[in-house]
């Protein structure tokens, strides 16, 4: 078994959040705890609207302020929305992995 340093209090902090609006995953090459949104926040090119995008994530209500701040900038937001998809996605074929369920169409 291969042995990743992890913060346990940030994964503690990810698994009691219980909020369905914020997703956090565990970086399993550096064993960061990372919310989508800081991941996401990490490939935008505009600085400016990457410092407005982090000052949103650290507050209170900060779901709601990150996607107020890409309210100005449409083509971001569509790639917000994008990267959410994708990654619902994502965990939703690993709970069928694990569930043993193969799904199809």
């Amino acid at each position: 078994m291969r042995q990743l340093k992890i913060d346990l209090s940030e994964l503690e902090l990810a698994f009691d959040s219980g909020s369905e609006m914020i997703s956090y995953y565990l970086d399993t090459e550096t064993g960061e705890v990372v919310s989508i949104m800081e991941a996401f926040n990490a490939t935008v090119r505009n600085r400016r609207l990457q410092e407005q995008l982090e000052r949103a994530i650290g507050g209170c209500g900060a779901f709601r302020y990150f996607k107020d701040v890409l309210l100005d900038h449409p083509a971001e937001r569509e790639r917000w929305f994008q990267l959410k998809q994708d990654r619902l996605h994502q965990r939703i074929l690993v709970w069928f992995e694990a569930q043993g369920i193969t799904p199809y169409q």
